[in-house]
């Protein structure tokens, strides 16, 4: 009896103790962002020459006080004489989990990609491994 006793204490031990691991652990979340919908469609490439405007809809999580999330658009390539940044707009965000659009136009320069960015940083941060990103082919109006 008291053997029984043992291992319906050791099952019933094995199946609760990752469910309340888990359930301690759910206020400790990692920092995100996501990027949850983004406007022009990153599948339709976009032309040279020509006015865009980003509409970028972001998911975020900030386990901090505060945080700073960025849209980043950028050209794919670069030479050591020009800029590589085309567009930046960046928001403070609070604590907790919350979505934001951030948008912007930019004029498409003549490059072969352009590249978005949505990275989150914390206070104190100088880079961060936490980003999502999008890319645009980009084309000539004579060569599509």
């Amino acid at each position: 009896m008291k053997k029984n006793i043992c291992y319906l204490i050791l099952i019933i031990s094995c199946i609760f103790t990752p469910i309340l691991c888990h359930a301690g652990n759910t206020s400790n979340h990692d920092n995100y962002v996501k990027i949850i919908q983004i406007q022009p469609d990153p599948s339709v490439p976009l032309e040279a020459g020509t006015e865009v405007h980003f509409e970028v809809q972001l998911e975020y999580y900030v386990n901090e006080d505060s945080a700073t999330v960025s849209l980043i658009i950028q050209k794919g390539e670069h030479s050591d004489n020009s800029s590589v940044l085309i567009g930046n707009v960046k928001e403070f965000i609070a604590h907790g989990k919350g979505t934001l659009t951030l948008e912007t136009s930019v004029k498409v320069p003549d490059t072969k990609l352009i590249e978005i960015f949505a990275p989150l940083t914390t206070s104190g941060q100088t880079q961060t491994s936490i980003l999502d990103m999008r890319s645009y082919k980009v084309i000539t109006g004579e060569n599509p």
